[in-house]
């Protein structure tokens, strides 16, 4: 039986429709949230100590933290935030994370996968790739202003997510600051990373001289 003009329009809409849904389902089978990684808890944080607010200690501290929140004060709140990483440790940048307007994006592996998480009341302040936890594997993270915690998503070496865990640090004696920007570097130079960052007061607030500690990333006891 012939359609006439109306049943057509109706049957081209509804194809339409089952179209863009199906590629949508795809988008999202091929989509992964980094929160919805399994825990998987590889290191701890030892005592947190504060870092002398003057001397060569402090610089790197301060530097390492500029690189990681790109000199915003409040990251995507005003502005976007990306880092790159050497995924395979192959010498050259396997990994892109960027994070502007409450959604974190990060690519990386070939084929390439993609790893999402919306932040709708959240702003993240710092983001980076590094070997968190010392298994020769690249892991990447990322900070959220004011939330004293960092996610860390562990890398495979190709690209992909095993698991996640979140860091939480707190500013010595339990000061009402929000943790802002953070980084890792190994401050005490014994071969493994440290976790470091600054903490400030009120939004848009001055750092107070002394305001920067950092605490050492120990492997977790099974």
């Amino acid at each position: 039986m012939a359609l006439d003009q109306r049943q057509r329009i109706a049957l081209t809409v509804v194809v339409a429709v089952v179209v863009v849904v199906a590629a949508g389902y795809v988008g999202l089978r091929e989509s992964f949230a980094l929160t919805m990684l399994p825990t998987d808890t590889r290191v701890s944080l030892g005592k947190t100590m504060p870092v002398a607010p003057s001397g060569p200690v402090f610089e790197a501290v301060r530097t390492a933290i500029e690189e990681t929140s790109q000199g915003s004060t409040r990251g995507t709140a005003t502005g976007k935030l990306v880092a790159r990483g050497d995924m395979a440790g192959a010498g050259k940048p396997g990994g892109r994370m960027s994070a502007v307007k409450g959604k974190l994006t990060l690519r990386a592996g070939k084929p390439e996968r993609k790893y999402r998480q919306r932040l709708l009341f959240d702003t993240v302040i710092s983001i980076g790739f590094n070997d968190v936890d010392g298994d020769g594997r690249v892991d990447a993270w990322y900070s959220l202003a004011g939330k004293r915690q960092t996610l860390v998503a562990w890398g495979d070496g190709q690209g992909r997510f095993t698991g996640k865990q979140i860091l939480r640090h707190e500013s010595p004696g339990g000061a009402a600051t929000s943790d802002d920007p953070v980084a890792f570097v190994d401050l005490d130079k014994d071969g493994k990373l440290d976790l470091v960052f600054q903490a400030g007061g009120a939004e848009g607030a001055a750092k107070p001289a002394g305001s920067h500690f950092w605490a050492k990333l120990e492997k977790a006891r099974k």
